[in-house]
Formats: structure tokens, sequence, C-alpha cells
């Protein structure tokens, strides 16, 4: 994963941590200067954006992390044939997963209320309110 600066067009800053590409980056709203990932080596990774070769908060999980979205202290993240999991946003620890969902390649979750998940598989061609 590589940092470029827009305005000069120069590279800011590396990180060769990652196993296989990386799908997702996001700036979290809680602190500007880390750098929130998904990729296809199933971690979920925080960074220090002015120190890319040091991971801060990493988490494996059961899929390539394709998205992730937050929502309040949580991320819910779609894990492609992983289902998805919900993690507290301060430890990576997981709250609450579905992994039985994935097996028809889970393309997209969000967090609906404190105990609902909407998600969309891609093979089978479905939107699912899964509530736990």
């Amino acid at each position: 994963m590589k940092l470029w600066d827009a305005r000069s067009r120069t590279q800011t800053g590396q990180s060769k941590i990652f196993e296989a590409g990386v799908v997702f980056v996001d700036f979290p709203a809680s602190n500007e200067d880390q750098i929130l990932t998904g990729s296809y080596d199933e971690h979920v990774r925080i960074f220090d954006r002015r120190n890319l070769k040091t991971v801060l908060k990493e988490k494996k999980l059961s899929g390539g992390v394709w998205n992730i979205e937050q929502v309040g202290s949580e991320y819910c993240t779609s894990c492609m044939y992983g289902g998805y999991s919900i993690l507290n946003s301060d430890t990576l620890d997981i709250v609450h997963e579905n992994r039985d969902v994935g097996s028809n390649l889970l393309y997209g979750a969000t967090k609906m209320s404190a105990n609902s998940v909407l998600f969309c598989t891609f093979n089978d061609y479905l939107a699912v309110l899964d509530e736990y």
C-alpha cells in the first residue's frame, strides 16, 4: 500500500505488510492520523498514517475484507466467503460474527440496529436481514 500526496504527486509512505491486495482504505472519524484497511489476506489493520511500516492494531478474520463500516464504537466488516464480523473499534475484538452467510460470497453488510445486520450475497442474489 502506498500513500500519495495528491497536491505534489509525491509518495509520502508505503507499507509492505500485506500478503494480498488491499481492497478497502478509510480514515476513521475518531482519529484523522489513522488509516483503516481491509485486504484479501483476511486482515483488518489500523496504521498511523505518519508511519506505515508499523501496524497499530490488527485482526485476522475469516475471509477477505471487502468493506468496513464504522457504526458508533464498532466496525461492521464484509468478509467475502467468511461472512460478516462486528468488531469493537478500540480493540478489534469480535463482538458478533456470522460466518455461515459467506458460503454464497458475501458482497456487503451494514449494521441496521444494535442486534441486526443487513447483508447481500453475490452468487444467489439475496439481501437478508440477520437478527441476533
